[in-house]
């Protein structure tokens, strides 16, 4: 299994996901899925900052969370360190996380599979979701995204882990944080539906198939 499949498979897991109406209702878990939208509350309070404290020792507790849900995923997927290098840091505040990109020359205008997309307002960037899925003939493209909701179209401090579709030309994307993935060194690994072998850490082109 490739790095991008380990980090979308687990924030797949949290899709339903909403923040709690307070402190004493964070122990819901992936195991028991069934808690997610038990004590729904609407003053930021998330599983996630809390286990990004105890990761780094950065409070973010009771702040939009968008940012947080994909630092805390990384680190739990990858470790601090890996995960440090495919995002260039960690912080809540999105403009901040967009610069670890620009800085590192990582940030497009382009949709990449695995990148991290970051969305503006009329002041600023202020919202972030992991890409997915590419639709590359419709030009559309899938997220996972913490603190937004159901409602089409971009929205911030919505309470919930939601997946969304945005056309490539959305008005409202400021680009794309691309990430290089590790790959399997040999062996198969499945991506967008198909299988893909790697041989010492390179894809063969000529040497896949489909489901």
């Amino acid at each position: 299994m490739t790095d991008f499949e380990k980090i979308k498979n687990y924030l797949l897991k949290w899709v339903g996901y909403c923040e709690k109406d307070r402190l004493a209702d964070l122990e819901s878990s992936m195991e028991n899925p069934e808690d997610f939208t038990k004590n729904q509350g609407s003053k930021n309070y998330t599983i996630f900052a809390k286990d990004l404290y105890k990761a780094i020792n950065e409070d973010y507790q009771a702040q939009p969370w968008c940012d947080t849900f994909i630092d805390i995923s990384f680190i739990k997927v990858f470790g601090i360190e890996q995960a440090k290098k495919y995002l260039g840091g960690f912080s809540s505040y999105t403009p901040y996380s967009a610069d670890f990109f620009k800085r590192s020359g990582r940030y497009s205008k382009n949709p990449t599979l695995g990148a991290i997309v970051f969305f503006k307002n009329t002041k600023r960037i202020h919202h972030t979701g992991f890409v997915y899925t590419i639709d590359n003939v419709n030009k559309e493209f899938l997220t996972i995204e913490g603190n937004t909701n159901k409602n089409d179209g971009v929205v911030a401090n919505g309470g919930m882990v939601c997946i969304k579709r945005y056309s490539f030309n959305n008005k409202n994307i400021d680009g794309f944080g691309n990430i290089e993935y590790n790959t399997l060194k040999n062996g198969w690994a499945e991506i967008n539906g198909k299988w893909f072998y790697y041989e010492n850490g390179q894809l063969l082109k000529n040497c896949y198939f489909s489901n």
